[in-house]
């Protein structure tokens, strides 16, 4: 699906995944939590520790991360303990860098080996 705004052609819209992992990365407590998960496992009330935010606070940062799949929750009797799965990360920085190769590419086609002529024109 294109998204069309003024005569201009957008982005395709994405997969509602890849979505919400950019909406969730796009918040620091959120993006310091994963850096804290990529150590290893914590529960909520360690996680809640340095912050200046309500444990209800982080819950909810907690949630954001668990919809987009960037990290898994088990409940332990009366904790929930948290761990980051690297693998949605993965398929967001797969994307990065196939957009990244993709404006590469475009900016190599330039060069001058690749005009069918070997050389590039004169004034150019």
């Amino acid at each position: 699906m294109t998204l069309t705004r003024a005569g201009c052609q957008l982005a395709p819209v994405f997969d509602g995944q890849l979505n919400q992992v950019f909406h969730a990365l796009g918040n620091t407590n959120r993006r310091w939590i994963i850096d804290r998960l990529a150590e290893g496992d914590v529960s909520v009330l360690e996680l809640a520790e340095p912050f200046a935010l309500s444990l209800r606070g982080v819950l909810e940062h907690v949630r954001i991360l668990e919809r987009c799949g960037l990290v898994r929750t088990l409940k332990e009797s009366r904790a929930r303990t948290c761990h980051f799965d690297p693998d949605t990360l993965l398929a967001a920085e797969q994307w990065m860098r196939r957009s990244l190769w993709r404006s590469r590419r475009r900016r190599l086609g330039s060069l001058p080996g690749d005009w069918p002529w070997g050389e590039r024109p004169e004034g150019s």
